[in-house]
């Protein structure tokens, strides 16, 4: 097996292998499995498409020695929806019915015996839970899987899902929810409200959270003090029968929210849901005018985008006039890379796209970005392992373990529970939702732990109005000053005509005493 480092291409002339013209041409079969709604320049078989192209030249410049030994690499794609009762028949009718023309033998003394080419492998599925359906049927017949964006923690759990690798962190400190905890300590808060939608992965994030935020935590590595995570409230929001949120339950969520009192509040409330709950959520809490200076914070809700490279996803269009008006929200997605390796997948895609009549797209989003490393990933890893044994699924999954490149997306290799190693996220703070401007701005960047390598530009964020607005040098605290129940915070100067005002009934109060207790004795 030749060390692949982290170069992107190969500049090495590799002498051909004398095997190669004697043997019979070779193929390796991958399924694709995704779901195709969603995109709107690009679809993720296109993006497969063009990848096996580039990948099956290797005179093009482009990963020319991966599969250099006269491999094809043959894939087929399925659309697996967003759903476990769809992914799975999907995976099985690739899986039993690949086609007649790829029954007969052409693997290079492969057993021709076989009604169906073996599988090499899957990239897919988008959603965890269709993942994790073919996971458990891929597992048993120990089949590799590299999904690109599948982050359910379980999946982690090998036990359960030998054969999934994945492009993303876990939800649980391995992933987001240590980064979560990272952006809030570079904040120096200590306290915070969560609300989460009642959903499995809203409810599981919340769970991970807490664990890993509640309690004392001792000095970190890089200056960190000690300190006492506390979880002041939480609620669960409840969603309607169509997936929608509730109206009433965020409300209830809302109103439930301690304000009184600084020692049991926190004006940092950390929002567990998916994009378009979240959505929702906000617009309620805005049209309600809750507390304009709570500062939101999420996970990688944001991590959808359209017009720009950090929007979020518009489901009803477009323009983002329809985005509740949360300066300050403060949240987080897998870090994107675009150096080099990025440009050049850029600029060959757009060139297909030109060469086939359709508008060339002007970015890539993340979920592009992990389909083609997971392609990488798993093709590299089939090419390190000799053509004799590509058919043990578990030999190629030994070998993806030591898959280690870099890709489309940043660094790529893979922890021993098949997560992403050494995840890295953006951190993004929303200013406004004026399209003149740019409404999502990146101010920095976390890992799963607060480390040297973490680095937020605290001025860079716009906050609340209320609270500073832009340019501050030191995040805001994260309590309320003391507001009544109603969520509106009550000026300054009310309480000082209350104290006024209370000084008096009780020095009138005992003027009134005194008065009739010299009445009473002049008597």
């Amino acid at each position: 097996r030749r060390d692949r480092g982290t170069s992107m291409v190969s500049n090495e002339i590799i002498e051909p292998r004398s095997n190669v013209f004697q043997a019979q041409r070779r193929r390796v079969y991958v399924a694709g499995l995704f779901d195709e709604s969603n995109y709107e320049k690009w679809t993720p078989s296109e993006i497969l498409e063009v990848a096996v192209d580039l990948i099956n030249d290797h005179e093009d410049g482009w990963f020319d020695d991966v599969l250099d030994d006269g491999t094809e690499l043959v894939l087929r794609f399925a659309d697996s929806g967003c759903d476990p009762r769809k992914s799975l028949p999907a995976y099985w009718d690739l899986r039993t019915n690949w086609g007649a023309e790829e029954s007969k033998d052409v693997d290079g003394g492969c057993d021709s015996r076989r009604s169906a080419p073996r599988l090499h492998g899957i990239i897919g599925c988008r959603c965890s839970a269709a993942t994790a359906a073919v996971a458990r049927t891929a597992g048993l017949e120990v089949v590799p899987m590299v999904s690109p964006v599948s982050s359910a923690a379980d999946l982690s759990e090998k036990a359960d899902y030998p054969s999934p690798f994945r492009l993303v962190g876990p939800d649980d400190e391995r992933g987001q929810v240590g980064a979560l905890v990272s952006l809030l300590r570079a904040m120096e808060w200590e306290k915070v409200s969560v609300i989460a939608t009642d959903t499995k992965f809203a409810r599981d994030m919340m769970t991970d959270f807490s664990s890993l935020w509640v309690g004392h935590h001792l000095a970190g590595d890089v200056g960190e003090s000690a300190w006492i995570g506390e979880v002041v409230y939480s609620h669960i929001i409840k969603l309607n029968a169509d997936g929608t949120v509730n109206e009433e339950s965020v409300r209830r969520a809302l109103n439930g929210t301690p304000t009184n009192n600084p020692s049991t509040n926190s004006r940092v409330i950390v929002l567990m849901a998916h994009h378009q709950h979240a959505y929702s959520i906000l617009k309620i809490a805005r049209e309600a005018e809750f507390q304009p200076e709570t500062i939101w914070t999420g996970s990688e809700w944001v991590g959808q985008e359209t017009l720009s490279h950090h929007l979020p996803q518009n489901p009803n269009g477009t323009s983002s006039s329809w985005m509740p008006e949360i300066p300050g929200y403060l949240g987080i997605l897998p870090h994107r890379n675009w150096d080099g390796v990025y440009k050049d997948f850029l600029q060959r895609l757009r060139a297909s796209q030109q060469s086939r009549g359709r508008p060339p797209v002007d970015h890539l989003g993340y979920e592009a970005e992990m389909i083609v490393d997971s392609l990488l990933a798993l093709s590299m890893a089939l090419s390190n392992v000799s053509p004799e044994l590509r058919d043990d699924g578990q030999v190629v999954m030994e070998e993806l373990f030591n898959v280690k490149f870099s890709g489309l997306s940043g660094p790529v290799s893979f922890t021993a529970e098949g997560g992403r190693e050494n995840p890295r996220y953006s951190v993004i703070n929303w200013k406004s939702n004026d399209m003149s401007g740019t409404p999502w701005t990146e101010v920095g960047e976390v890992g799963v732990k607060l480390d040297v390598n973490s680095s937020i530009n605290i001025s860079d964020i716009c906050w609340p109005e209320s609270l500073g607005g832009c340019g501050l040098e030191k995040a805001p605290s994260e309590v309320y000053a003391t507001s009544t129940e109603g969520g509106n915070q009550v000026p300054a100067w009310v309480w000082v005509l209350i104290s006024i005002l209370g000084a008096g009934v009780l020095m009138g109060g005992y003027l009134g005493f005194r008065f009739r207790n010299e009445l009473r004795t002049r008597r």
